[in-house]
């Protein structure tokens, strides 16, 4: 048994690939013996027989049902080992495990139920397949416009939705808030109070190169917590602090004692250079007896020329802030641009500090130093960004309205809702595990969501402004005896007319001059009061301050008891599965009920029956005959370390009946191989920190998702005990194709879109290689995370990770068996895949090879269609059969069956293929099955395992796993026509 990872204490349940592969193969020990499998294949690890169901949803499910009859029919399904599935093969997975775990008769009466010559009229086997029929529209079963099915679907998500809004809305809210206060906070800044700003900068920017040098030093902790997190808050954050607070400064008082900026400046980076012991750096280069005194020379000589060439730019902003000072948007300007503005005026002066240092300084250093310089400008353009959207975009948009004619407004305005709802429509259509969408679409989800993201900003920027600003009138002119009218233009500027003694004055005011005068008279301090604005009526204004706090009120409280997983789509989605593939399994309540069956009693309002659903870990049970199932799903990584994989941003996260977890390789950090096989001292430190941490975390599965957070109990505490993450729930995170991050699909943009509007069906459940949130089921405090999906920016070091659609990594569901050297692989195709360009196997290929080292060759030439690749096209031939080379294993086998037409289908197949010449690669979002497509979809399925599996062969019950899938071959070559026949 392979040992615990060095960063788990010994009692946690997670553990190495090779100690997961080892109960698994316990298991199947017992279950070939269950299965009634010739005594000389009962050793496991001989021979391994994988079955793999693509993902596709409802369309995989119904084809890989019709795969599964025939299997059963040539009497080959109890020979399978591994069932490895992935979203929509997940469905009929899930289907088949819960028939054989329910039925007393388990794989064999199964497998006697689903041959489709031997249709018994009571058999249960038949009635679950017409129970399945009944319910191909799964998520709304009763198809009308007034069916309580469609308007659950709708209420539910309006629910969900308007919730996630409100929180989200006074999230951004109050960091739209925090900025109007500091920028009126810097307005509040006098002459007085600019000292004290521009010393508590300095302090802060004190600490920053105190930080920074003992990083660069390598002094004690430091030295272990030098990673980007550490440095952007011990040494970033800090100088931002200070560059704020300098901003303040200046903006009140212009920067006249340059002179003592550059002596300030020159000492800190003295300290810097004698704390970091740069001047040892410059000894270990240069010998000599006159080494040190011109080390010493060196060092003094730098420093100042750093330090006064930073105070330089310092009084360069200072002239352009003082130059603007008349302008009303002066001062926002001066917030939104100055604090980025200072920080780049410091990192030049390290810029020039690095230079006249030279070839002393070690390039490494060089390089940590350039690391942190991209960090500032992150800061500094993420700042820039945010505060100038939400400080101008209110003004375009009142400004635009307001200079467009009306029928103008209303074309822009349905453009904007438009492109928003096209965006999210592509997104939630990103085809999975490699399916690609087309060129338009493409366009659309990236152009709607980044216009949304404007609107949307801009939008809540604009609310805080009619609520907190105080309207006065502007004028040119103030006259004691004068009164005033004002009249507003079309374009939005204002007329006022003063009527004098001495005769009526006219004064444009501008509607940008408008708006910041506004803001300008914002008190930041004030408790909320109305206004009467004499000739312009009552306006009213809100405190900010008061406001601010109740934004921020609501975002905790909300982000508290929201759930971020129970209030997404998931258990819509998820409820609906259970009840139509695991509620198939069960018999119907008698009359009267039998209280000694399991007989489905559903709720007569929802028609959901709780008892539908069962802990994942009962089919870990040795008494269980069925192939042992992996439930793939993508543990997203959209900022994870390991720069490999920034192409797939997700990593395969399975879900077993005895294991968990995930084997995320190798990373910068050191770690374990993704063959779950530990790298030596040398190679998993990588000349890194000692300290790294393995990549991998398997838990349990009985003990995951046990608890949430701070409800653990006792192991003696009454009540009853959780058995773990349930078999509904593995199948709906595996069919969670609608994500917001979503593996290589993944963008920031569409992943702000889609969270905004709520189409999330992932999971964030507790790390499985994390101790103190292992067994949780997700976080009970959630604005961070909801902040995680809205950026894009998900890791596998959270102490809460993200999963979604197992064919964001491997549509296929062939990763996890060529990572168990199964002998024979069959996999079934049924993704979307109109072009047959079979990108789904083409990733999962490139991967097995890059992480296995499993070489896997086939030819899928005669399955392209045949000769001009049109959609109402034949193809050739329906599977082809290839060969594995493991590394150190003998070779295996790949039988690969394409969801395809060739000709030669049942004639009900056919005509289904004339009305919907697409068929069978109908999109995945149609996931409202009506009687023809699930019977042609099952037809299909079940007449190409037919034709590669038994057509004219002999049969696994009168042959060997060997000779059988030794025998077989991809489909014989095309007859070429005589010489001059057509």
């Amino acid at each position: 048994m392979a040992p615990v990872p060095p960063n788990l204490p010994p009692d946690h349940a997670a553990d190495f690939f090779p100690t997961v592969f080892d109960e698994e193969q316990k298991l199947i020990a017992a279950s070939r013996h269950q299965r009634g499998v010739p005594r000389e294949d009962l050793d496991p690890r001989q021979d391994l027989v994988g079955l793999a169901f693509s993902g596709g949803g409802i369309r995989s499910a119904t084809f890989n049902l019709g795969v599964l009859q025939a299997l059963a029919k040539l009497k080959i399904l109890h020979y399978v080992d591994y069932l490895s599935t992935v979203s929509g093969g997940g469905y009929i997975g899930g289907w088949l495990a819960a028939m054989i775990h329910r039925l007393p008769g388990g794989m064999s009466e199964v497998e006697e139920g689903l041959d489709p010559d031997k249709v018994k009229e009571h058999g249960l086997t038949q009635k679950a397949i017409a129970y399945l029929r009944t319910y191909s529209n799964y998520l709304t079963p009763k198809v009308s416009l007034l069916s309580a099915d469609t308007w659950s679907m709708l209420t539910i998500w309006s629910r969900n939705t308007l919730l996630n809004l409100v929180t989200l809305v006074a999230g951004i809210a109050a960091v739209t808030l925090l900025g109007r206060l500091l920028g009126l906070g810097s307005i509040a800044v006098t002459k007085g109070t600019a000292p004290f700003c521009r010393a508590l900068g300095v302090v802060f920017f004190g600490i920053s190169a105190v930080t920074l040098a003992l990083a660069l030093r390598g002094w004690g902790p430091m030295q272990k917590r030098r990673d980007d997190k550490w440095v952007q808050g011990l040494v970033i954050l800090p100088a931002f602090l200070g560059a704020i607070l300098l901003t303040f400064a200046v903006s009140a008082e212009p920067l006249e004692q340059w002179w003592w900026w550059g002596l300030v400046l020159s000492l800190l980076f003295l300290g810097l250079q004698w704390l970091a012991d740069f001047w040892k750096w410059f000894l270990r280069i240069n010998e000599g007896k006159h080494a040190k005194f011109w080390g010493w020379v060196l060092q003094l000589g730098v420093a100042p020329v750093s330090g006064f060439v930073t105070a330089w730019l310092f009084l360069a902003i200072s002239c352009v802030v003082h130059q603007c000072d008349k302008w009303p948007a002066a001062k926002w300007l001066v917030f939104t641009l100055g604090p980025p503005a200072v920080l780049a005026a410091v990192t030049l002066g390290i810029v020039v500090n690095v230079g006249l240092m030279g070839r002393d300084l070690p390039d490494s250093t060089r390089e940590w130093l350039g690391r942190l310089g991209a960090w500032g400008m992150i800061y500094g353009a993420a700042w820039l960004a945010f505060f100038g959207l939400a400080f101008a975009g209110p003004l375009g948009l009142k400004v635009g309205w307001n200079a467009i004619e009306a029928w103008a407004r209303t074309t822009v305005t349905a453009a904007w809702v438009i492109s928003t709802i096209g965006g999210l429509l592509a997104a939630k259509s990103s085809k999975t595990g490699g399916e690609q969408g087309g060129g338009i679409l493409n366009l659309v989800a990236l152009a709607g969501p980044a216009v949304f993201m404007l609107g949307f900003v801009s939008l809540i920027g604009l609310g805080i402004h009619e609520l907190t600003a105080v309207r006065t009138p502007v004028s040119t002119t103030t006259v004691a005896t004068c009164t005033g009218t004002a009249k507003l233009a079309p374009a939005g500027s204002i007329t006022v007319t003063l009527d004098c003694p001495g005769g009526a004055k006219k004064a444009e005011v501008s509607p940008a001059d408008r708006y910041w005068g506004e803001m300008n008279k914002q008190v930041w301090s004030s408790w909320a009061r109305n206004h009467e604005h004499g000739p312009h009526g009552v306006g009213w204004y809100q405190g900010l301050s008061e406001l601010l706090l109740l934004a921020a009120a609501i975002t905790v409280v909300m982000s508290w008891r929201v759930d971020i997983n129970e209030f997404s789509l998931h258990y819509f989605y998820k409820n609906r599965l259970v009840r139509c593939y695991l509620g198939a399994s069960r018999k119907p309540r008698g009359n009267p009920p039998n209280p000694l069956e399991d007989e489905r009693d559903p709720n007569p309002f929802t028609g959901f029956d709780p008892h539908d659903d069962f802990p994942l870990n009962l089919l870990g049970d040795r008494r269980f005959s069925g192939p042992f199932p992996i439930l793939n799903a993508t543990l997203n990584v959209s900022s994870g370390r390991n720069l490999a994989w920034q192409e797939r941003k997700g990593a395969s996260f399975i879900f077993t009946p005895v294991y968990c977890g995930y084997d995320a390789g190798r990373d910068v950090s050191g770690g374990e191989n993704v063959s779950g096989t530990a790298a030596s001292r040398s190679s998993r430190l990588g000349g890194l920190d000692e300290g790294a941490k393995p990549r991998t975390g398997y838990l349990r599965t009985d003990l995951v998702a046990k608890t949430r957070p701070k409800e653990e109990k006792p192991a003696d505490a009454p009540g009853p005990k959780s058995e773990g993450i349930r078999l509904g729930t593995t199948v709906a995170i595996s069919g969670a194709a609608a994500n917001p991050n979503q593996g290589y699909h993944t963008s920031t943009a569409v992943a702000f879109l889609m969270t905004v509007f709520n189409a999330r069906l992932g999971w964030w459940l507790g790390n499985p290689a994390r101790p103190d949130t292992a067994s949780h089921s997700g976080p009970q405090f959630g604005l961070a995370y909801t902040v995680a999906e809205l950026f894009g920016t998900t890791d596998a070091d959270s102490a809460y990770i993200n999963l979604s659609d197992g064919g964001h990594f491997d549509n296929m569901g062939l990763y996890e068996l060529v990572r168990r050297k199964c002998r024979y692989i069959i996999v079934c195709d049924a993704e979307q895949d109109e072009d047959l360009a079979f990108g789904g196997l083409a990733t999962a290929i490139r991967m097995c090879r890059t992480d296995f080292g499993a070489e896997i060759d086939i030819h899928l030439d005669q399955i392209a269609r045949q000769p001009d690749n049109k959609p109402e096209s034949f193809s050739g031939c329906h599977y082809a059969v290839g060969k594995i080379a493991y590394k150190d294993a003998p070779q295996g086998r790949l039988v690969y069956l394409k969801a395809s037409l060739t000709g030669d289908e049942p004639a009900d197949v056919l005509g289904y293929h004339k009305k919907v010449p697409v068929f069978p690669h109908e999109s995945t979002a149609d996931q409202w099955f009506d009687e023809s497509q699930f019977e042609s979809y099952r037809a299909l399925g079940c007449h190409i395992a037919d034709m590669a599996l038994g057509h004219g062969r002999p049969g696994l019950p009168s042959t060997t796993k060997r000779r059988f899938f030794g025998d077989l071959t991809g489909c014989p070559e095309p007859k070429k026509p005589a010489a001059g026949k057509a």
